[in-house]
């Protein structure tokens, strides 16, 4: 019995032993892990980005890229990762924290493997939203109408509009020009803002059905 309580101790007596080097040594690697010297730039550089706009982000560091990661609440991204120091985020939604993880080697190649994560905030102008509103569909010798929503740009004021083609409209400029095309079109409406903010383009399509087709429907 006396053999198995010394059996017992012993046991018991390694495990905290190798417990304890355990947590030694996390608690040096962890001492070797500082947050890296780094600096997070935005190109272009703005304090308020537009909602549908472009940017790249750059990291830099003193210490070897192992690996850069990111994530962001904006719209889905094309996820970009891997031995890099850029990303694109394509377009930026209602703005929110981006967040940078990845690992460094601290003092370049081969040092001291690091994680890290680094976070910062993207601010955003509010939304604009064009409308290029409800499709039309004209028969026979009628074969005009207006186009675009009511309204037709959503967001800060002032608006302006731009219709494409121009080619049978009475005004490409405005929110609701009179449409009369010969033949069906699709017609494409970009709206700005008041803070120089593009939409996203919106569609509406003009369906044109000759008196030949109408006949032919008898």
């Amino acid at each position: 019995m006396r053999k198995v309580i010394h059996r017992f101790k012993r046991d018991i007596a390694w495990v905290f032993t190798h417990m304890f080097i355990f947590y030694l040594s996390i608690s040096e690697y962890k001492s070797q892990c500082p947050p890296p010297l780094s600096n997070i730039q935005f190109s272009p550089i703005q304090l308020l980005y537009c909602p549908n706009q472009t940017i790249t982000v750059t990291f830099s560091s003193p210490d070897y890229i192992v690996f850069l990661d990111w994530d962001y609440p904006g719209p889905p991204q094309q996820q970009q990762s891997g031995q890099q120091n850029s990303f694109t985020l394509n377009g930026l939604g209602n703005g929110g924290p981006l967040n940078i993880n990845g690992m460094v080697e601290l003092g370049g190649q081969g040092g001291t493997p690091c994680p890290f994560n680094l976070s910062t905030v993207i601010n955003t102008h509010p939304p604009i939203i064009a409308d290029a509103g409800a499709d039309l569909f004209f028969w026979g010798v009628v074969s005009a109408g207006n186009i675009g929503g009511s309204p037709t740009g959503i967001g800060t004021p002032p608006f302006t509009y731009v219709w494409t083609p121009s080619n049978n409209l009475n005004n490409n400029f405005s929110p609701n020009p009179t449409a009369s095309p010969p033949t069906t079109t699709m017609y494409q409406i970009t709206v700005t803002d008041g803070n120089g903010c593009d939409s996203q383009p919106d569609t509406v399509i003009v369906t044109i059905f000759h008196r030949e087709l109408i006949y032919d429907m008898k």
